[in-house]
């Protein structure tokens, strides 16, 4: 969904490896628990051999009755003379356990043999172990027999199931936590190369990723990115270099042409000749963009805090010195960002520029400080900017039809100055609708202060 954050590589994995370690501990517990139960299934007809032999030792005949010794839960003992129950202990005795082992003679030892025989039955659905042996007086009993309801798989599994659960989240979190740990200490080198190339630019194309000497697949893949960091510095600085030369060959037949052109005006000159002297100003002023361009921000220049309300109050003060029919009202916050003076000036002077070229003659100029940012609105009274090309108007040689066209003046370049400058200064610019009709040109750098 748009504008959900997407979980991170560390929570990805810790998720994995916790889900992944909690269902193979459950998996790890049933088999564990299922042994134990296959095992106890023999344990239990032993048991049943041993509690019938205990029945043999302590039973006892009262005033002609049968008394049969206690037993546990889930067991019972019982004394049968043929057909007829007639004593019982334990409290897993009822009607139903009476009649299938009565109605089961087939259980039964000869009544006269002295041995033990140990069957499973099923009484009620439900499987017992059984154990049987003829009475030790036959006047008053024939069998005496006893009785362990043998636990399904199922019931063995459930009642553990509480242990199994703890363990398998104990090992869950211990899994989940040991992973994030682990991811987060083996992501730190590609963070650090992820810095790194965020703080790259296009202006700045000399710092490279750390390297760390592990010898594993990180250390090739820092190697490689700085090796493509190296190739890109080189193709950028070629053709910066290509660009600067070029423009700066074209300045001087620039310059001598417009110079022939001048010595030739006068009152009677044609009027061919001044539109040639405005061309002239404008491949000049093209070349000059040009040139602007191609040097970009190199390293080392003069960084420091800028008063931008004052760089836009002097930028204001040159426009209405060379454009009288423009009018300018201005609205400024003091407030300092951190930046070129010069460059931060261009960014002015080129917004004011474009709004005094497509407007008709009225500018409208904030500054503002909005949550920690310097706000710059140029606003003027044009026909605005299409929603279709308010990201292409940002880029090389843009021009838009109608109004906004070479007869104007503009070289295409102007805005696209704009940009490279907001975004070397880790800032952005956009264009709206102004309140008034228009465009308005929004330029956000973090503030200072």
């Amino acid at each position: 969904m748009a504008g959900r954050a997407a979980p991170s590589l560390q929570r990805k994995i810790a998720t994995f490896v916790g889900v992944g370690a909690a269902v193979v501990t459950l998996l790890a517990g049933v088999v564990v628990v299922t042994s134990i139960w296959a095992a106890d299934q023999g344990r239990i007809f032993d048991s049943a051999e041993l509690l019938l032999l205990d029945q043999i030792e302590l039973v006892d005949v009262v005033d002609g009755d049968v008394v049969l010794a206690p037993v546990g839960d889930g067991a019972f003992a019982i004394a049968i003379d043929g057909d007829a129950v007639v004593a019982v202990s334990g409290d897993a005795f009822d009607d139903v356990v009476a009649g299938t082992i009565i109605d089961d003679a087939a259980a039964y030892p000869d009544p006269t043999g002295e041995f033990i025989s140990v069957a499973e039955i099923e009484i009620d659905g439900s499987p017992w172990a059984t154990a049987y042996t003829s009475c030790f007086d036959s006047g008053v009993c024939t069998t005496i027999g006893v009785g362990i309801q043998v636990p399904s798989w199922w019931s063995y599994v459930a009642a553990r199931s509480p242990w199994i659960l703890l363990v398998a989240v104990a090992v869950a979190v211990a899994a989940s936590v040991s992973a994030a740990w682990l991811v987060t200490r083996s992501l730190r080198p590609v963070e650090a190369m992820r810095r790194e190339l965020a703080a790259t630019t296009a202006t700045d194309l000399t710092r490279r990723v750390p390297v760390t000497e592990s010898g594993d697949e990180l250390e090739a893949l820092a190697v490689t990115l700085n090796a493509t960091l190296d190739r890109l510095e080189s193709a950028v600085a070629a053709n910066r270099r290509f660009v600067a030369d070029a423009a700066h060959e074209l300045r001087s037949p620039l310059t001598g042409v417009r110079a022939a052109v001048e010595l030739r005006t006068g009152p009677d000159a044609n009027d061919i000749l001044y539109d040639a002297l405005g061309e002239l100003d404008r491949a000049s002023a093209l070349v000059d963009d040009l040139l602007f361009l191609a040097r970009g921000q190199q390293p080392g220049s003069a960084i420091g805090d800028v008063p931008l309300d004052r760089v836009v109050a002097d930028e204001i003060e040159a426009l209405c010195a060379r454009r009288s029919d423009i009018e300018v009202t201005a609205m400024l916050e003091p407030v300092t960002v951190a930046g070129d003076g010069a460059r931060l000036a261009r960014v002015v002077r080129n917004l004011l520029e474009n709004a005094a070229r497509y407007g008709q003659g009225r500018i409208d100029v904030t500054v503002s400080v909005r949550d920690g940012e310097a706000v710059l609105w140029v606003d003027d009274d044009g026909s605005g900017v299409p929603v279709a090309d308010r990201e292409r108007i940002f880029e090389r040689f843009v021009r838009l039809d109608e109004s906004r066209s070479r007869a104007t003046g503009g070289s295409g370049l102007g805005l696209a100055i704009v940009a490279e400058i907001v975004a070397d200064g880790s800032g952005t610019v956009t264009v709206v609708d102004a309140s008034g009709g228009g465009a308005r040109f929004e330029v956000r750098l973090p503030a200072v202060g």
